[in-house]
């Protein structure tokens, strides 16, 4: 975002999560507003993407079937398809950044949880302010939205 002061771009994957941002350039504390969203080349303002979002996840879901497509034939080059691949990546972090709370992914990590006096083992998909997202092994043991999992 812009500082409303002193018109410098302020960084923060945090963003999202303030109402106010400290300016370094500046010393004060700002409001939070006109949030824009950069991913590998790409910008755009967050509430712009989030008024569009279901053509941005249908361009998503359009994108991995083409790419699907692409790769099992022979039509296109070894670039054609690395630059497909970065314009997916590009358009889900772009898509991830529209989320209100910044998530943290983490890869290949098995954790034991529980709810419910029941046990159980999943994947931790990623981790925000507010909690975290594991995947389960076993689909019979998944907690009700916002059950608290210790």
């Amino acid at each position: 975002m812009e500082c409303p002061r002193c018109k410098e771009v302020i960084y923060s994957n945090l963003l999202a999560e303030l109402k106010v941002v400290f300016c370094k350039n500046c010393k004060i504390n700002v409001p939070v507003q006109d949030v824009y969203i950069t991913a590998k080349g790409y910008t755009i303002l967050k509430d712009g993407l989030i008024s569009r979002i279901y053509r941005y996840e249908k361009l998503l879901i359009e994108a991995e079937k083409e790419m699907e497509a692409t790769t099992r034939s022979s039509y296109l080059s070894k670039e054609s398809i690395e630059s497909m691949g970065k314009f997916i990546a590009a358009l889900r972090e772009l898509l991830d950044g529209a989320r209100n709370n910044f998530r943290v992914h983490i890869p290949h990590r098995i954790v034991n949880y529980k709810f419910d006096n029941i046990v159980g083992e999943g994947r931790l998909v990623d981790l925000s302010i507010v909690g975290a997202c594991i995947e389960p092994n076993d689909i019979k043991f998944i907690p009700r939205v916002k059950e608290p999992i210790f």
